[in-house]
C-alpha cells in the first residue's frame, strides 16, 4: 500500500478537562480567557475624626505659632484645645474601631501638653529671671 497521492487526516486538539471557575461565574470560553462580569464591592466608608484633626492642627499652630509674642496669650488657649479635643478624639477612636484618626488625636495631645509644659516654664523661668535681677517681686 502506498500512501502517495492521499492526504493524512487532521489530527484533533488534545482536551482538557473544565476550566476553573469561580463560584456563581460563568466559565472562560473556550479557547481564551474571559473576565466575565465585573462588579465592584462595596467598601465599608470608614468615620471620619474631626476632633483629631483639630487637636493636631491646633497643636501644631500652637507650636508653631507661640514663638510670637503677641500671640502667645491665644496659642496657649489653641494648645488648651488641641488637649481637650485630643482627649475627646481618642476616646471616641477607642470606643468605635471604624472611627479612624487614632495618631491624629495623640498627635494633637503630646503637642498641646508638651507646648503648654514648655509655655508654663518659660513664664515660670522669666518670672524668677526678673525676681532675681529687681528683687523679690512678692
Amino acid at each position: 500500500m502506498s500512501t502517495a497521492g492521499t492526504a493524512a487526516a487532521p489530527q484533533a486538539q488534545p482536551t482538557y478537562g473544565p476550566a476553573y471557575a469561580y463560584p456563581g461565574q460563568p466559565p472562560p470560553a473556550v479557547g481564551g480567557y474571559s473576565f466575565g462580569p465585573q462588579t465592584a464591592q462595596p467598601v465599608a466608608a470608614s468615620k471620619k475624626n474631626g476632633m483629631a484633626v483639630a487637636a493636631f492642627v491646633l497643636g501644631l499652630l500652637g507650636w508653631l505659632l507661640g514663638w510670637i509674642p503677641p500671640l502667645i496669650p491665644f496659642t496657649v488657649i489653641m494648645l488648651i484645645l488641641a488637649i481637650i479635643f485630643g482627649a475627646i478624639a481618642n476616646g471616641r477612636a477607642n470606643d468605635d474601631p471604624a472611627v479612624g484618626g487614632k495618631g491624629l488625636a495623640i498627635a494633637g495631645l503630646v503637642l498641646g501638653i508638651l507646648g503648654l509644659v514648655t509655655y508654663l516654664l518659660v513664664v515660670l523661668f522669666m518670672v524668677l529671671f526678673f525676681a532675681a535681677i529687681f528683687g523679690s517681686i512678692f
